[in-house]
């Protein structure tokens, strides 16, 4: 994705992260096919999730590039989660995407 410009409040980011945090997409494997199911995420999840994502908005918003911004945002989650199976690419990298879309 090619991001020209970011128009966007840290109001407006901040609120996107805590909505967006409140579900998580967990990954399951059975028998070698994987399977991905949206719940609510718990106290923890919504913790991590609502932060990596506004970190990622605002560095983003700052002028860092938005690709790399979006992977250590993933890598946050990845290295801080309890739940070993969150789907970091459906809970954040795409809905960092589909905000920044919207708000160019």
């Amino acid at each position: 994705m090619n991001i020209t410009k970011t128009i966007y409040t840290e109001q407006a980011a901040k609120e996107f992260a805590k909505k967006t945090a409140e579900t998580v997409v967990i990954r399951e494997y059975k028998d070698g096919n994987s399977t991905d199911t949206r719940r609510s995420s718990n106290k923890a999840e919504r913790f991590l999730v609502e932060r990596a994502i506004y970190a990622a908005l605002l560095s983003i918003r700052g002028g860092y590039e938005p690709q790399s911004a979006k992977a250590t945002a993933e890598f946050f989650i990845l290295c801080n989660s309890g739940e070993p199976h969150i789907n970091t690419y459906d809970s954040v990298f795409i809905p960092i995407d589909n905000f920044l879309v919207a708000n160019q």
